[in-house]
């Protein structure tokens, strides 16, 4: 799925910087799917927005969990 990506060429490093984490990037991803799966009807919407990826890893900046109220 990473590989699909648009913007995939950059995670490669651009302009002398090293390659990012993909690695890492690929661990959020499904450890962000396992959350939404495990809260299932509980969650209303979860959205991490922006994840960064660099060498040294990845890290969604911020976040936001909204639960389903009924």
């Amino acid at each position: 799925m990473v590989d699909r990506l648009e913007v995939r060429p950059l995670l490669d490093g651009v302009r002398g910087q090293p390659p990012a984490d993909v690695d890492g990037l690929t661990r959020t991803i499904v450890a962000l799917s396992w959350l939404a799966q495990d809260l299932g009807e509980r969650l209303e919407a979860l959205d991490a927005n922006p994840v960064t990826c660099s060498a040294d890893g990845c890290v969604a900046v911020d976040a936001l969990v909204i639960p389903r109220l009924s």
